[in-house]
């Protein structure tokens, strides 16, 4: 289920619409501090890097 949320914050931050506490809402993971520490951990990115 967590790879399912990641993907789509993945995809929602590429798009680059919403911030990423938006996103982390969006996606039910809660706060930016666990959407940016889980991208870090399983994808091994950042939000930042994600939208450049």
């Amino acid at each position: 289920m967590q790879s399912v949320r990641l993907n789509r914050a993945r995809l929602t931050l590429e798009s680059g619409r919403l911030s990423v506490e938006e996103v982390a809402a969006q996606v039910g993971l809660g706060d930016s501090a666990t959407l940016r520490r889980l991208l870090r951990r399983r994808l091994g990115l950042t939000p930042t890097r994600i939208r450049g």
